[in-house]
């Protein structure tokens, strides 16, 4: 600031009192660098998606006798927290090793196969459960399977047999 006698006082304010963002948001002064510590108790802030906040950066500038500002100006801008829990560059759902490709011939006997859990892996922060638990949606050329384990469809030789 030139002069370099006149004081100046920067400060922001972000989101509303309902977010408690202020309360959270430090600056700091030598480097003119505001910062938003870590999140990882709660996606709250984030929402499903992601969740914009305006923040108002407010300058102003004081004689060296600090009775009133002298100049004062302000800039929004717009501060995006977003999910973690649907980008894939935080998020890796992986396979496990056994799921493989299984041959059934028609009219053989029942195949049965399993399969491992699939594993979450998340970064930067890791041994969280905020992302919540995989679900895991069976399909067949795109119909989803019955979780009880019937067939998708049975055909019988007697008419009006037909289960689906």
């Amino acid at each position: 600031m030139t002069p370099d006698y006149c004081d100046v006082v920067i400060s922001a304010t972000i989101g509303t009192a309902a977010d408690s963002l202020d309360t959270k948001l430090s600056f700091d002064n030598t480097t003119q660098t505001f910062s938003l510590p870590q999140f990882s108790d709660s996606l709250d802030l984030s929402g499903n998606t992601e969740t914009d906040y305006t923040v108002t950066v407010s300058y102003e500038t004081f004689s060296k006798y600090q009775v009133a500002a002298q100049q004062s100006g302000s800039k929004d801008l717009i501060y995006t927290i977003k999910n973690p829990c649907i980008d894939p560059a935080y998020v890796v759902i992986t396979p496990p090793a056994d799921v493989v490709n299984q041959k059934y011939i028609v009219f053989d006997d029942p195949v049965d196969f399993t399969v491992s859990d699939f594993t979450l892996t998340t970064t930067p922060i890791t041994d969280h459960d905020l992302c919540g638990d995989i679900t895991v949606t069976r399909t067949f050329d795109g119909s989803a399977l019955p979780a009880n384990g019937d067939p998708l469809a049975y055909y019988d030789d007697t008419p009006g047999s037909e289960y689906f």
